[in-house]
């Protein structure tokens, strides 16, 4: 059965399907693009380090770096050089791992059906050998060097360490070394069977091609005709408590400008729904926005003062069992930075911004999704996050579009009641300065 979804304001059409094995298909045509995409998603991200089978209670435990692993076992550890396949078809193609999925993605001016084909023979033959094994785990050891460079995700994963005491969000994607040696083969087999069943799994396409016709293929590929068992299960999180690991921590490094990032911790006790947690995260961006957006008077402030620069960025998360807000800039005046930023925070319980602000925010959320759909490849990345959720995304513009000002005040409570925690990585010169005026 094939499902058509209008959403008039952004004149755009949601088709969705379920396959015979259960995968579930959504498609955005983009009549007169020339490119097309697709993404294959796996609800198997780095937080997903314990399940529960339903049918025997049975746990598993997946140690840290476990779907980062799985991801290059499927697409870097086959007897041909994936990479050159799909460019011999005229598509380029990547996988990644976040926290909260896996995903394999292409990207074509062609005929889509040959790289969609490609696509799922990939997870037909996966070689869970010992020596294929050995092999993928001395690449993702070079992998953690590399990344261990990397300033400003090192200072992310410091800032979640600080902010979570037991949530595997502070574990790094890719996992530690130490943990590489525990993914065994069968583990990485359960992984296989439990999270990469079809019934499991979103493909999301995009662009200018037969859509029908195009199902029709995909229902004869074996990965899509394949029936095997389904082992439904669920995660049972390790809740934190009401206040974060640790409150302050200072690294020296070789740097020219320090590096300074604020995290909010919003309380969890119970797992949000979809919906719920991605409207939570839309309040809080237009709140924080409004507050310390690029056309706020507090951020034109801290720019003259010279507390922040042009790197001075917002993010918000609001994920089903952990959510946060940061900030994060360089400054050549960490400490007043910090403090400001403090001050800042403690009075947000009283900001409300006026009806016109709010609405011309709302305005730009709206044209920023409008923006994306002009684009065959972001539109494809928008629709793979949301829907692999089990969010319409049409839900959530509707839901965004009736929220008024006043919905707000709960949020600017919480996130002013909130715990926070504090990165500051620090240069020589601001290490000297800072000693010399504790010394004074």
């Amino acid at each position: 059965m094939i499902e058509r979804t209008v959403h008039e304001p952004l004149h755009e059409t949601i088709i969705h399907t379920r396959m015979r094995s259960g995968l579930d298909v959504v498609a955005l045509p983009k009549p007169g693009f020339s490119r097309k995409a697709a993404t294959l998603l796996v609800p198997f991200g780095s937080i997903d380090n314990m399940i529960v089978l339903d049918k025997n209670n049975q746990r598993t435990i997946f140690p840290e770096g476990t779907a980062h692993f799985l991801e290059h076992m499927l697409f870097e550890n086959t007897q041909v050089d994936m990479s050159r396949m799909f460019s011999l078809l005229g598509a380029s193609v990547n996988a990644y791992t976040t926290f909260n999925r896996t995903a394999f993605y292409f990207s074509t001016t062609n005929g889509i059906e040959a790289p969609l084909k490609l696509l799922f023979d990939m997870l037909m033959k996966p070689d869970f050998s010992l020596t294929a094994i050995e092999k993928e785990r001395a690449i993702i050891e070079k992998e953690i060097d590399m990344y261990q460079d990397e300033v400003e995700q090192s200072l992310f994963y410091d800032l979640m360490n600080g902010l979570y005491w037991k949530n595997p969000i502070r574990n790094d994607i890719a996992g530690r070394k130490e943990s590489l040696y525990h993914i065994t083969s069968e583990l990485l087999q359960t992984a296989l069977r439990v999270f990469y069943h079809p019934k499991n799994m979103l493909l999301v396409l995009s662009g200018d091609f037969p859509i029908e016709e195009t199902f029709k293929q995909l229902e004869q590929h074996p990965f899509c005709q394949k029936k095997p068992p389904y082992f439904k299960y669920h995660i049972e999180p390790d809740w934190e408590e009401n206040r974060v690991h640790k409150a302050l921590k200072r690294v020296k490094k070789d740097l020219r400008t320090d590096l300074v990032m604020l995290g909010i911790k919003i309380f969890r006790n119970r797992i949000y729904e979809p919906l719920e947690a991605a409207l939570e995260e839309m309040k809080m961006m237009l709140l924080m926005d409004n507050y310390l957006g690029s056309a706020s008077a507090h951020q034109e402030q801290m720019q003259k003062a010279g507390l922040i620069n042009n790197t001075f960025e917002i993010s918000v998360s609001s994920e089903a069992t952990f959510s946060h807000v940061l900030l994060f800039t360089e400054t050549k005046k960490a400490d007043l930075t910090i403090a400001k930023w403090k001050n800042l925070l403690a009075l947000i319980r009283d900001f409300l911004p006026n009806e016109g602000d709010f609405i011309a925010q709302k305005q730009k959320i709206m044209g920023s999704f409008v923006q994306l759909f002009d684009s065959v490849t972001q539109a494809n990345a928008l629709l793979s996050d949301y829907y692999l959720k089990g969010i319409n995304l049409f839900d959530l513009l509707q839901a965004v579009d009736r929220l008024e000002v006043g919905d707000l005040l709960q949020t600017a409570e919480i996130l002013s009641d909130s715990p926070m925690a504090i990165v500051h990585y620090y240069s020589a010169d601001s290490s000297a300065n800072r000693i010399k005026r504790v010394k004074s």
